[in-house]
Protein backbone atom coordinates (compact mmCIF):
# COMPACT_ATOMS: atom_id res chain seq x y z
CA UNK A 1 0.00 0.00 0.00
CA UNK A 2 0.89 3.56 -0.76
CA UNK A 3 1.47 6.62 1.61
CA UNK A 4 -1.92 7.91 0.57
CA UNK A 5 -4.47 5.02 0.61
CA UNK A 6 -2.72 3.99 4.44
CA UNK A 7 -4.15 7.84 5.38
CA UNK A 8 -7.24 7.58 3.45
CA UNK A 9 -8.31 4.41 5.54
CA UNK A 10 -7.35 6.70 8.23
CA UNK A 11 -8.88 9.38 7.57
CA UNK A 12 -12.36 7.60 6.61
CA UNK A 13 -12.87 6.44 9.60
CA UNK A 14 -12.72 2.80 9.25
CA UNK A 15 -9.97 2.43 12.36
CA UNK A 16 -12.41 3.94 14.58
CA UNK A 17 -15.12 1.96 13.83
CA UNK A 18 -12.67 -1.33 14.26
CA UNK A 19 -11.04 0.16 17.69
CA UNK A 20 -15.42 0.89 19.09
CA UNK A 21 -15.80 -2.64 17.99
CA UNK A 22 -13.31 -4.21 20.31
CA UNK A 23 -13.81 -1.71 23.57
CA UNK A 24 -17.72 -3.45 22.65
CA UNK A 25 -16.13 -6.71 22.71
CA UNK A 26 -13.74 -6.88 25.39
CA UNK A 27 -16.43 -4.93 27.77
CA UNK A 28 -19.55 -7.79 26.59
CA UNK A 29 -16.43 -10.29 27.58
CA UNK A 30 -15.80 -8.53 31.08
CA UNK A 31 -20.21 -7.70 31.40
CA UNK A 32 -20.66 -11.89 30.63
CA UNK A 33 -17.65 -13.01 32.80
CA UNK A 34 -18.88 -11.45 35.74
CA UNK A 35 -22.59 -12.86 34.83
CA UNK A 36 -21.22 -16.16 35.01
CA UNK A 37 -19.61 -15.39 37.99
CA UNK A 38 -22.87 -14.10 39.84
CA UNK A 39 -24.80 -17.36 38.45
CA UNK A 40 -22.20 -19.84 39.41
CA UNK A 41 -22.38 -18.19 42.78
CA UNK A 42 -25.64 -18.50 43.48
CA UNK A 43 -25.88 -22.30 42.20
CA UNK A 44 -23.62 -22.77 44.94
CA UNK A 45 -25.29 -21.43 47.35
CA UNK A 46 -28.25 -23.38 46.12
CA UNK A 47 -26.36 -26.52 46.17
CA UNK A 48 -25.19 -26.22 49.49
CA UNK A 49 -28.30 -25.16 51.07
CA UNK A 50 -30.61 -27.27 49.64
CA UNK A 51 -28.89 -30.64 48.73
CA UNK A 52 -26.81 -32.71 51.44
CA UNK A 53 -24.28 -33.43 48.60
CA UNK A 54 -20.74 -31.08 48.54
CA UNK A 55 -21.14 -28.94 45.72
CA UNK A 56 -18.27 -30.92 44.38
CA UNK A 57 -18.36 -29.70 40.42
CA UNK A 58 -19.70 -26.00 41.27
CA UNK A 59 -16.66 -25.76 43.44
CA UNK A 60 -14.17 -27.52 40.61
CA UNK A 61 -15.81 -24.71 38.41
CA UNK A 62 -15.35 -21.61 40.12
CA UNK A 63 -11.76 -22.61 40.74
CA UNK A 64 -10.98 -22.73 36.97
CA UNK A 65 -12.68 -19.99 36.71
CA UNK A 66 -11.10 -17.22 39.44
CA UNK A 67 -8.20 -19.00 38.61
CA UNK A 68 -8.84 -18.05 34.46
CA UNK A 69 -9.46 -14.22 35.76
CA UNK A 70 -6.21 -14.46 38.43
CA UNK A 71 -3.97 -14.79 35.14
CA UNK A 72 -5.54 -12.52 33.46
CA UNK A 73 -5.32 -9.79 36.16
CA UNK A 74 -2.04 -10.63 36.31
CA UNK A 75 -0.82 -10.88 32.92
CA UNK A 76 -2.76 -7.19 32.66
CA UNK A 77 -0.48 -6.04 35.90
CA UNK A 78 2.50 -6.94 33.81
CA UNK A 79 1.94 -5.18 30.72
CA UNK A 80 -0.17 -2.11 32.16
CA UNK A 81 1.13 -1.62 35.75
CA UNK A 82 -2.13 -0.66 36.77
CA UNK A 83 -2.98 -1.13 40.67
CA UNK A 84 -6.27 -2.15 39.41
CA UNK A 85 -5.42 -5.01 38.32
CA UNK A 86 -2.73 -5.77 40.92
CA UNK A 87 -5.45 -5.58 43.50
CA UNK A 88 -7.76 -8.03 41.28
CA UNK A 89 -5.01 -10.16 40.67
CA UNK A 90 -5.04 -10.54 44.17
CA UNK A 91 -8.45 -10.84 44.89
CA UNK A 92 -9.20 -13.32 41.98
CA UNK A 93 -6.54 -15.41 43.33
CA UNK A 94 -7.27 -15.66 46.59
CA UNK A 95 -10.71 -16.59 45.38
CA UNK A 96 -9.32 -19.60 43.39
CA UNK A 97 -7.14 -20.67 46.26
CA UNK A 98 -10.33 -20.77 48.46
CA UNK A 99 -12.33 -22.61 46.00
CA UNK A 100 -9.53 -25.09 45.25
CA UNK A 101 -9.16 -25.50 48.98
CA UNK A 102 -12.94 -26.34 49.95
CA UNK A 103 -12.80 -28.93 46.60
CA UNK A 104 -9.61 -30.54 48.52
CA UNK A 105 -11.82 -30.51 51.62
CA UNK A 106 -14.89 -32.33 50.42
CA UNK A 107 -13.31 -34.41 48.35
CA UNK A 108 -10.71 -35.93 51.21
CA UNK A 109 -13.86 -35.35 53.25
CA UNK A 110 -16.38 -38.06 51.03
Amino acid sequence: MEREEILNKVRSGKNAYDEREQVIRTKSSAIGKAGGVLLGFVIVLIETIFFDQPPIASLAAYSVVFGMEAVESWYRFAMLKGKFNIFKGIFYSLFAVAFMVSLIHFLLKV
